[in-house]
């Protein structure tokens, strides 16, 4: 029973590299450019997609002869996982990390029907192909191989978790000295510039999630600049802000 937990975590971490690997092929893609910085660890893992590889894994290895089941089945769930993973992730940090409302067919902002297609392939995928693959590499390895790979590998997810959810909760408290009845959904992409310029991880957090929301409206964006320019700094920029508006205009 405890072989099998330490294979299913090594699944969860394979996974969530692997989802880490190919959002930042597609993002990279669709942006033109290189884009290492998607998820809010530091590390190159997207947990989501290792948690929903590992509840297909449980929950549908048995439907491999049934491709059609094994695709609604994972479109269900997964869909059901990203959903709920929002949904929490807002309750905990009062933030919204994505949001699909420029999509179609999309349920609250939180999922969309192409990405949930997208889940259900990938489900069958994984159950067809990958598995087969992992597995077949992890379980002839010696026990004595996983509890050093298992041990190793848990401690960097550990303190990954514990900086990165630091760092949140640093730009939490950064927004939340601003106050303020007059805000805006959305960090401008100037103030996250500076705002990122003080940390290396709050620089990738904001990177990971260019349209993140803060669900408190807590902050104006003059006081956030000031607040992160000092007055000289502000003055100066601004100067120069209205400098481009006037050439714009023009």
């Amino acid at each position: 029973m405890l072989y099998n937990i330490k294979i299913y975590f090594l699944l969860y971490i394979i996974y969530s590299f692997l989802g880490y690997i190919a959002e930042v092929a597609y993002v990279s893609f669709r942006r033109e450019k290189l884009t290492l910085s998607r998820g809010f660890f530091i590390g190159p893992v997207l947990p989501i997609y290792g948690a929903g590889a590992l509840i297909i894994t449980l929950f549908l290895n048995g439907y491999n002869d049934q491709i059609l089941v094994l695709f609604i089945l994972s479109t269900v769930l997964c869909t059901l996982l990203e959903y709920y993973t929002s949904l929490i992730l807002e309750k905990v940090f009062k933030l919204r990390w994505w949001d699909y409302k420029d999509k179609k067919f999309d349920l609250n902002g939180r999922v969309c029907l192409e990405n949930s297609l997208l889940f259900g392939l990938g489900g069958v995928i994984i159950i067809e192909f990958i598995n087969p693959i992992i597995l077949n590499l992890l379980y002839p390895l010696p026990e004595s191989i996983i509890n050093i790979v298992v041990i190793i590998t848990f401690t960097l997810y550990l303190l990954d978790l514990i900086v990165s959810t630091k760092t949140i909760f640093t730009l939490k408290d950064k927004l939340k000295k601003l106050g303020g009845r007059d805000s805006t959904h959305q960090i401008r992409l100037e103030v996250k510039e500076y705002l990122t310029s003080h940390s290396r991880l709050m620089k990738r957090l904001i990177k990971a999630f260019p349209n993140l929301v803060d669900l408190n409206k807590t902050f104006k964006i003059p006081k956030l600049e000031k607040y992160l320019l000092g007055r000289k700094g502000y003055r100066e920029f601004n100067r120069k802000r209205k400098e481009l508006k006037r050439k714009k205009k023009m």
